[in-house]
């Protein structure tokens, strides 16, 4: 056989007669798993890619969330008791104000005004 009619096909063959894969066998399982351990095995051998952005986001925000969290149960709630020693609430301006405290403002500002 002469050298230069031969065929990439059939250097490629002699170059590689040397080589033999061993485990074509154990290959063939894994990427055709036949029973349901291997099938198992399969599936819990999945390469699972997450991007940094989204995932970074949801760990910030569960994050702040414990982080505030013992700070929201730390305010007092709101006490009634304390509100009635205060009077009535009024409206004046478009805005709600304890009837005594708005009544106090009012007087610091006419005697502000009569200096």
């Amino acid at each position: 056989m002469n050298r230069r009619h031969d065929t990439p096909k059939q250097k490629l063959d002699q170059e590689l007669e040397s080589l033999h894969f061993t485990y074509h066998k154990h290959v063939l399982k894994r990427t055709h798993p036949g029973s349901w351990s291997e099938q198992l095995r399969r599936v819990w051998n999945y390469e699972i890619e997450i991007s940094l952005i989204p995932a970074g986001g949801a760990l910030a925000v569960i994050a702040l969330i414990l982080f505030l969290r013992p700070w929201s149960s730390s305010v007092p709630p709101y006490n009634h008791e304390q509100s009635a020693d205060r009077g009535p609430m009024i409206e004046a301006y478009g805005n709600t104000y304890w009837k005594k405290d708005y009544e106090k403002a009012v007087a610091r500002l006419e005697d502000k005004t009569q200096d």
